[in-house]
């Protein structure tokens, strides 16, 4: 986990950086420092003991290393005895005592580590990588292991060709009559009666399987190629060659180009790795940013929330209480939000009144087959992709199922239900206020809501309601298209001289703050009247 050290940190004097990683015994801050030889010394010693006021913890292993540019190999020297004693006030002693950097006979100990983990339990040592004219620094914490990778076990369903393809023979065997046959016209019976067929062919195929998993810690490794590892060996070899000659030297020489064709090379094969992945991808976007977090170890594996802060100021680690916070939060999230009801809408009402027309199976398919790919399922565990897999097995108990809801007026609360997940935006991952939520809804219910949208838009576009200026959840324009038209405003406005003005809005928790009451009055002014709007009412109430 990564510290706040930017207040300690002036640039060109005391630059820092630091993480705090999890030991089976207790937490250890390791701690980067670098002090450019050109900064102000006296302002570098006065950051660091800020710093370290900060951080002394006698609980916690406590590292401080990097390069400091003070030579701990000359004793006398006042800078070094500064550096010794500070940090020897805080418990804290040096563990480099051979030279870290060798260049043209110059020999000194400018990079070190200064730790208070007893000796007998840590061993630090230099490592030559001829990357640079500074040696590496090692430590082998002995007796502290970081926390193992965590072994749990999670309950899964697989879902291969020969499952699927039973899932199908199953769904064609299923005749369906109860559903058809009987008069009933409540439609959560209708939805009920159809889960439950649904469920139990589900259960038949797809059985629930217990597994290990482990949520590693460990970053992804790119393998480089023999070529370049062949480059590496020849890079060191040159490094020892040529540590001690002047720059002009032809070995010399050759160890920058050679230092520079490697590091070209390392580049090339990352963006190459990269560059394939992307390629590769149906959601370049998506790509990218799992790109990015792999990099800052930000992958979805870490969002095992484990604990969190309970409403005393304590830390639990019950499910059931974890649980409960994040209900109790979500469900409170907009109660503490001011915000105006008034009804704004134009006053020129429609007085052609939406008919919203059955659908037939062929339309239900095409629907099914349009839905994003994807394996996420909400509480009755099909997804789009199993869905599209057995679209034609259940295109007419579906289209039954929409056409009856569309008559009564009425949306299966089953389909209300919804799996809310807490999703970390920033911040203390044990706070709750720093979590927003993301429901992950029924597959089904998409096909229900996208006939009505079909119906809905047709609607909205015939009777030209949807304001000219609106790019957002309009078919073929999108927020290019606004950004376009911004920039053709600013630039005509810049031609005729005149002075402009861009007022950009954001508003927080737009979705949640929705007035269900202002929306349904809406609805009914521009035409969405009768069974149609108790279709709307019925699909906004009762959500859990």
């Amino acid at each position: 986990m990564a510290l706040n050290v930017i207040e300690f940190c002036i640039e060109g004097h005391c630059e820092l950086a630091a993480v705090e990683l999890k030991l089976l015994r207790k937490r250890m801050i390791v701690i980067t420092v670098y002090r450019p030889p050109s900064g102000n010394i006296n302002i570098f010693f006065t950051q660091m003991t800020e710093l370290l006021e900060h951080i002394f913890d006698t609980n916690k292993f406590i590292m401080i290393t990097g390069d400091f540019n003070i030579d701990c190999s000359e004793e006398s020297s006042i800078d070094t005895k500064r550096l010794i004693y500070l940090m020897k006030s805080f418990n804290f002693y040096p563990s480099i005592f051979t030279y870290t950097r060798e260049f043209k006979n110059s020999k000194s100990i400018i990079d070190n580590i200064f730790t208070n983990i007893p000796k007998g339990e840590i061993e630090c040592f230099n490592l030559v990588t001829s990357l640079s004219d500074h040696y590496a620094q090692i430590s082998i914490l002995r007796s502290i292991s970081p926390m193992p990778d965590v072994t749990k076990y999670l309950y899964s369903r697989s879902f291969l060709p020969c499952q699927v393809t039973n899932f199908k023979i199953a769904l064609q065997q299923e005749p369906w009559s109860k559903l058809y046959f009987e008069n009933y016209t409540n439609i959560d019976y209708l939805y009920g009666f159809f889960q439950s067929i649904l469920e139990k062919h589900f259960l038949n195929s797809f059985p629930l399987k217990k597994r290990n998993i482990c949520i590693s810690k460990c970053p992804s490794h790119i393998n480089i190629s023999k070529q370049t590892m062949e480059i590496r060996k020849q890079l060191k070899h040159l490094y020892i060659q040529s540590k001690n000659l002047d720059s002009s030297h032809p070995l010399r020489i050759q160890y920058q180009i050679t230092k520079k064709d490697f590091r070209k090379m390392i580049r090339i094969e990352k963006n190459n790795v990269f560059n394939q992945k992307v390629s590769n991808s149906k959601n370049i976007s998506k790509t990218y940013w799992e790109i990015i977090n792999s990099h800052r170890n930000n992958s979805k594996s870490s969002n095992f929330i484990d604990t969190l802060q309970d409403n005393n100021g304590g830390i639990t680690n019950k499910p059931e209480e974890i649980a409960t916070l994040f209900n109790d939060h979500f469900i409170n999230i907009t109660q503490d939000m001011s915000v105006s009801h008034k009804a704004y809408y134009s006053n020129k009402g429609i007085s052609d009144s939406l008919f919203m027309s059955p659908t037939s199976e062929a339309e239900v398919i095409r629907i099914i087959n349009s839905l994003k790919t994807s394996n996420t399922a909400g509480f009755d565990g099909t997804s789009t992709k199993l869905l599209k897999a057995c679209s034609s097995e259940m295109s007419k108990p579906l289209t039954y199922l929409i056409n009856k809801s569309i008559s009564t007026g009425k949306f299966p609360k089953q389909l209300k239900k919804a799996i809310v997940k807490p999703l970390l935006k920033n911040g203390n991952p044990n706070d709750v206020m720093n979590y927003r939520p993301i429901s992950i809804l029924s597959t089904i219910s998409k096909v229900f809501e996208k006939v009505i949208y079909l119906r809905l838009y047709a609607f909205l576009e015939k009777h030209l309601i949807l304001s000219t200026n609106q790019y957002g959840f309009k078919r073929k324009t999108s927020t290019i298209d606004a950004m376009f038209q911004l920039i053709s405003n600013i630039v005509s406005d810049l031609d005729r001289k005149k002075n402009t003005i861009a007022l950009c809005l954001d508003i927080r928790k737009a979705f949640d703050t929705v007035n269900h009451v202002c929306l349904i009055r809406k609805l009914q002014n521009f035409g969405i009247r009768g069974i149609a709007l108790d279709w709307f009412e019925s699909y906004l109430t009762n959500r859990y």
